[in-house]
């Protein structure tokens, strides 16, 4: 076991090594390597669930854990994320020893570690190099929804508990009392309700490709109930969608992907006891695996607009 007093000159080490091997390519290559492979299942699944709320999880923890001096500048209405960096612990231990100086762009890899997962989800920004101080073992990092402030943004709420759901339709009695009573075995079928709409409860498998097709409506809202195991849903504003299937109005449904940047896609997971709540404007593309393919039992509450 190699302890960070040991391992951070040898992460120093490691980059001179690299260069002088094969030019500051390959340097770079490495952290590509260790971004998408460490940071990425770290950094990346908070983002993933959170947007730039998961900046905040990560870091927040992460900085404290490694005995930084800092100040941490979050704000989620105009999707920026700060961080002052006063005294770097790694960059200060490399800066103190006798026997080697730090490799020359060692404060780089902190900049592609992170933004390299970030981008992947539309949050722009890096290192401040006006306002970073290596030497001294000080920088500035700022993040940013790539995104204008006045632009629409891909929604769905989560419901914590079945019961929850009474708050979001609560003119919706029948149906409220009919999920509050919801479980694996409530039989599979479509349970009408008038003018409140209709559930269907169903029994399907998650997949484990990536994201296809998704779907939208019109004349219904989706209340999305999982009555056992766990999926993920992808989301994305429907003015981004490229239609394939022009909407069926008997089906109450349009079919289209999301091309492009993957930034415009969203993904949200939930458990069994858990709902999510999917407005009109939303698309959305159920049935997702989290870690890996299972059956699970949903009821989905179509609720008449």
């Amino acid at each position: 076991m190699v302890s960070c007093t040991e391992f951070i000159p040898l992460y120093s080490e490691l980059f001179k090594f690299l260069e002088k091997k094969n030019g500051k390519k390959e340097v770079i290559k490495y952290w590509e390597y260790v971004s998408d492979n460490y940071v990425q299942d770290l950094l990346g699944e908070e983002v993933e669930k959170n947007g730039i709320r998961g900046c905040f999880n990560y870091w927040g923890k992460s900085l404290n854990e490694e005995n930084c001096d800092f100040t941490i500048i979050f704000d989620e209405d105009k999707g920026t994320f700060e961080i002052r960096m006063y005294g770097c612990p790694s960059r200060g231990m490399i800066n103190k020893l006798s026997y080697t100086n730090p490799y020359k762009d060692y404060c780089e890899h902190c900049s592609i570690l992170y933004t390299r997962v970030l981008e992947k989800y539309g949050i722009k920004g890096g290192m401040n190099e006006m306002e970073s101080d290596y030497k001294n073992c000080r920088c500035s990092e700022l993040y940013y929804v790539d995104k204008p402030n006045n632009e629409p943004y891909a929604k769905i709420t989560k419901i914590d508990t079945l019961g929850g759901v009474r708050i979001e339709i609560p003119n919706c009695k029948k149906m409220v009392e009919f999920i509050s009573k919801a479980n694996k075995d409530t039989p599979c079928g479509k349970y009408d309700f008038g003018d409140e709409g209709y559930i269907n409860v169903i029994e399907t498998t998650t997949d484990e490709a990536e994201v296809g097709e998704f779907e939208a409506h019109r004349d219904y809202y989706d209340i999305q109930c999982l009555l056992s195991g766990e999926e993920k849903i992808y989301y994305a504003m429907l003015e981004d969608l490229k239609i394939t299937t022009e909407y069926d109005k008997d089906g109450d449904y349009l079919l289209g992907v999301i091309e492009g940047c993957p930034c415009k896609i969203k993904s949200i997971t939930y458990k069994a006891g858990e709902a999510i709540s999917i407005p009109n404007e939303t698309a959305h593309a159920p049935c997702y695996a989290v870690n890996k393919s299972q059956k699970v039992k949903k009821a989905i509450i179509k609720v008449k607009l």
